[in-house]
């Protein structure tokens, strides 16, 4: 297993999705982001079942016309990308197959809203344990197939965390449209790497990333210190601490385009009482290599 990607090593990248418009956003969202596009590499790959997979005629122009401004984005970044649609009936073992033959370093999978239509989705998307949610709030007529069918995605996605030894982004797709403001909660001294990743990020998409240093993981570490006060002075005041004395309210949640958090961080913000958390934005939970 190689090394994480960040600004020395070049990203090579599995996008995996069913929801053609949520692929479409990742795979736009981490091309902007990757700072080294030199050989560094996106594969698309869209999961499908027969159903969803009779309606298409001609698989290579389905994805040349479904992902052609991806395509285009791609080349006009020097980032090599390949597309595949797959007919699967095991989404995570194609996943984990994919992963052991072509040797990615990073895995993204994208999840449609269609997750989080209610308010308890955060609290509901604990990813480190195998209790299914028993909370789902919804409105449809079979509620019970519902509520079935989140918890059947959340079981998975936690199968696959387990299974997958590379880091992995799960994105949770929240309309997501554009990438002006991003928010990074640091909770837990476990999602150090996670920052480090976070630190080669391109930031010319980017108006302001502001880091919540919940803890003073940063102010703790004189490297990690050091490496965030060099990001500070090279990206043009976008990187900012987010102080501390200040109260963080669903104001200055729903202004923020998207919510990058690890894995640990993640698990310790759904756990705490907080009132914001119904408002958070798109969000990408990282969870580090396994070593």
């Amino acid at each position: 297993m190689g090394k994480n990607p960040d600004s020395i090593t070049p990203v090579n990248q599995l996008i995996c999705f069913v929801d053609t418009d949520t692929g479409i956003k990742l795979c736009e969202l981490s091309a902007k982001l990757i700072s080294r596009t030199h050989e560094s590499s996106i594969t698309l790959l869209q999961l499908m079942n027969k159903e969803q997979a009779a309606g298409i005629d001609n698989l290579e122009k389905y994805k040349n016309d479904t992902f052609q401004s991806t395509i285009e984005l791609c080349k006009n970044r020097g980032i090599t990308i390949r597309i595949f649609v797959k007919i699967s009936e095991n989404f995570l073992d194609d996943i984990v197959n994919m992963i052991d033959e072509f040797g990615y370093n990073f895995l993204s999978i994208g999840i449609h809203r269609q997750i989080i239509d209610d308010s308890a989705w955060p609290q509901n998307m604990n990813l480190q344990n195998n209790e299914s949610p028993t909370d789902w709030k919804t409105s449809n007529a079979n509620d019970d197939d519902v509520v079935a069918k989140k918890n059947d995605i959340v079981e998975k996605l936690s199968s696959l965390l387990n299974r997958v030894m590379i880091m992995t982004g799960i994105f949770i797709n929240k309309d997501f449209e554009k990438m002006n403001h991003i928010f990074i909660p640091l909770l837990d001294n476990k999602d150090i790497p996670l920052f480090r990743f976070v630190n080669s990020f391109s930031t010319k998409e980017v108006s302001s990333v502001i880091t919540w240093d919940a803890v003073g993981i940063i102010e703790n570490n004189p490297d990690l210190k050091k490496m965030y006060r060099d990001k500070l002075r090279s990206s043009d005041g976008k990187f900012t601490l987010w102080d501390t004395n200040k109260k963080i309210d669903c104001n200055f949640i729903e202004q923020q385009d998207l919510m990058i958090i690890g894995l640990e961080s993640w698990g310790k913000l759904i756990g705490a009482a907080l009132t914001w958390c119904h408002a958070l934005p798109s969000t990408l939970i990282i969870k580090d290599k396994t070593a």
